[in-house]
């Protein structure tokens, strides 16, 4: 617990918050995908999507892949968030999506896919939850 976990808690705060481009409503925040055991060990109680929880704190983690598939619906945060694939190597070796450390040493705009959006999350706040239950 003293080593160990004190480790993984700060990987897990670089892997949700090192290097963003931004503070606005998609971009101050990850998406994470990574193996089964690597997501076990940094995000076991469904932190893996950050930017949702910064987007809508009361949706329960067991919403987040629901709430994450309603967003993409949304050009804003489908073409803003921007998702890792592992932390220290990829672990889906055909994904374009970079890992934590890719991201770490890339400039901090560098995996946007879109120059932002003019839509912000108060605007469909009161959709997106209705539809996932939150």
């Amino acid at each position: 617990m003293m080593t160990f976990y004190a480790v993984v808690l700060f990987l897990r705060e670089i892997a949700h918050h090192g290097n963003f481009p931004g503070s606005g409503d998609y971009t101050n925040s990850r998406v994470y995908e990574a193996r089964f055991l690597e997501r076990q060990i940094f995000f076991p109680f469904g932190e893996h999507n950050h930017v949702l929880h910064h987007m809508f704190p009361t949706i329960p983690h067991y919403h987040m892949k629901t709430a994450h598939q309603t967003m993409l619906r949304y050009p804003p945060y489908r073409d803003t968030v921007v998702t890792c694939n592992g932390f220290f190597v990829k672990a889906d070796r055909h994904s374009a999506a970079p890992t934590v450390l890719e991201i770490l040493a890339a400039p901090a705009d560098r995996f946007l896919r879109s120059g932002g959006s003019s839509q912000t999350v108060t605007e469909i706040r009161s959709h997106t939850a209705a539809e996932v239950g939150g």
